[in-house]
């Protein structure tokens, strides 16, 4: 089994941190979920099927988030449902 170094975890840690921050911040989200699944799937060499499956939701989400693009309609009616007020 591979046991990674602590080096390696800080390294991974802070590379998931820079992809929610990125995502979250809306910053390339589509280069950032492509090169994202490119990780992923380099991970899948080293680590088995066993780390992606506790992963499934937030690949899942960002299947729609790289699929769906809003437009400014969309984005009013988000606001306005979400935060209650016209804009």
């Amino acid at each position: 089994r591979f046991r990674p170094s602590p080096p390696f975890r800080s390294a991974c840690a802070v590379n998931e941190l820079a992809i929610g921050l990125f995502l979250t911040l809306r910053i390339f989200p589509r280069v950032i979920i492509l090169a994202t699944w490119e990780i992923t799937n380099l991970i899948l060499t080293i680590f088995s099927w066993v780390e992606p499956v506790g992963h499934l939701p937030i690949y899942g989400i960002m299947a729609i988030r790289f699929i769906w693009a809003p437009s400014e309609k969309t984005n009013r009616l988000w606001v306005r449902g979400g935060l209650g007020r016209s804009s």
